[in-house]
């Protein structure tokens, strides 16, 4: 949300300053070249519509990632992904290995979803092994950064 509002109110800020100096501008450059006069009316709704189309894809993009993660989707933020993932995966684990991560976020919570499965030397994950896995601080880790965290295993077979 805070990043949403940074880029607004930067937009914001490059439309105020195009807008106000190109009607400074315009006044002046009317003065000089008398056959520019009608852009006194009108160049700084060209400068703001020059802008926008320059600016267009910034919304797009904000709008973009806003509706991913409301919707439930992946995180978007590679950095972000990046350091949760290696927070798990760095995890020391036995008789079973990490297929896959997922990480998803809603807002600020973001759900971890750790797909098992089991090593080829085993026949079957212990309880006792995927107990000790999510007991190992893996969430408090996390959670020094990103305070809404919840982790689920989910074992492939």
């Amino acid at each position: 949300m805070l990043a949403t509002d940074t880029k607004a109110a930067m937009i914001d800020g490059y439309l105020f300053f195009f807008g106000g100096g190109s009607l400074l501008l315009m006044l002046y450059l009317g003065k000089i070249i008398p056959s520019l006069r009608f852009l006194q009316f009108i160049g700084d709704a060209l400068v703001v519509l020059i802008f926008e189309a320059v600016m267009i894809k910034e919304p797009i993009h904000i709008i973009k990632n806003n509706f991913v993660e409301l919707a439930g989707g992946q995180l978007q933020s590679d950095s972000e992904w990046k350091e949760i993932k290696d927070i798990v995966t760095n995890t020391p684990i036995r008789h079973f290995t990490i297929s896959n991560v997922y990480i998803i976020k809603t807002g600020s919570s973001i759900l971890i979803l750790v797909y098992i499965s089991q090593n080829s030397a085993s026949s079957f994950i212990k309880k006792d092994d995927i107990i000790q896995f999510k007991a190992s601080n893996i969430t408090q880790l996390i959670k020094i950064g990103y305070p809404n965290v919840a982790m689920e295993l989910i074992i492939q077979g």
